[in-house]
């Protein structure tokens, strides 16, 4: 018996493996992993497993008009393949190895595509508009998201488009919260060290910092009745922050009184320092009421 299952292990491998994978059999694959092994041939198994993966990558990472749903997709395949390996394959390290390998390889196949669409997924998971998915659903997700994080290459690409995304959820208010926020980037932190959320965990206090400084003024200024606009200033350290361009703007007589008040009250707790405004930051609501008619 064993001489015939070493003798036919490639026939079988061609037969069977890859429509066994695809339709998902578990117990299939795990009668053949069972024989296979028996017989001293884990290699050639771990063969047909990479080729096979390498296989459902030209279908998902090589074809751009998938691109709006490919972490999705990525997501989920490796949650398939994982789930192949503990119940089919006994979580065997030379086929978890050869699944690493592949994984990596044909994520990281279109260069910077991985951690641009990556950063972007999360970007949508954060967002106050994602009101359907409960603190736990995105904390789950995003556990998920972090390990599709550790096969990309370019980890520096993905913290630049990262920042970016989190920069406008945050300033535009766009956030489903700093609390939600945070976590994720702890996550990071745990991945790849401090020094590569450095920058990050600075965003996230200087939010923190603004808010009570936010806070301390409007208190101030309801108390000395010199309240004119409703007017909101976020303190940003350059160091941490993308970088921008000072955009030339005219500012309304109002908003310029209030940003003088602003830098007195902020001299008096910060002697010393200088505030650079990026009025093309800011956001602006007008409300208006029209006569009848």
């Amino acid at each position: 018996m064993t001489q015939l299952i070493e003798k036919h292990a490639e026939r079988l491998l061609i037969a069977s493996f890859d429509t066994m994978a695809d339709a998902f059999m578990l117990a299939g694959l795990a009668n053949l992993y069972s024989l296979l092994t028996s017989v001293g041939k884990i290699e050639s198994l771990k063969r047909y497993w990479a080729t096979y993966i390498k296989k459902v990558e030209i279908l998902l990472v090589q074809v751009p008009e998938l691109d709006v749903s490919l972490v999705s997709e990525l997501l989920a395949l490796k949650q398939r393949l994982d789930d192949i390996m503990k119940s089919a394959f006994q979580s065997n390290n030379i086929l978890a190895h050869a699944l690493r390998d592949s994984f990596e390889s044909f994520v990281n196949t279109r260069r910077n595509k991985p951690a641009q669409l990556t950063a972007k997924f999360i970007d949508q998971c954060m967002r106050s508009g994602n009101k359907s998915a409960t603190d736990e659903d995105i904390d789950s997700l995003l556990d998920r998201v972090v390990v599709l994080f550790r096969f990309i290459n370019d980890k520096d690409l993905f913290e630049a488009y990262y920042k970016r995304d989190l920069t406008k959820r945050l300033l535009y208010n766009k956030s489903v919260s700093i609390d939600t926020e945070r976590p994720m980037v702890q996550k990071l932190r745990i991945e790849y060290g401090l020094g590569y959320t450095k920058r990050l965990e600075g965003m996230l206090r200087d939010m923190d910092v603004s808010s009570d400084l936010d806070g301390k003024f409007t208190n101030l200024q309801q108390a000395q009745e010199t309240r004119g606009i409703d007017f909101h200033a976020t303190i940003l350290t350059q160091a941490f922050w993308p970088t921008y361009e000072p955009l030339p703007l005219v500012i309304p007589r109002e908003v310029e009184l209030a940003q003088e008040q602003f830098i007195q009250f902020y001299n008096k707790k910060h002697n010393g320092r200088k505030l650079f405004w990026q009025p093309n930051l800011g956001t602006c609501l007008l409300k208006v009421t029209f006569d009848e008619g």
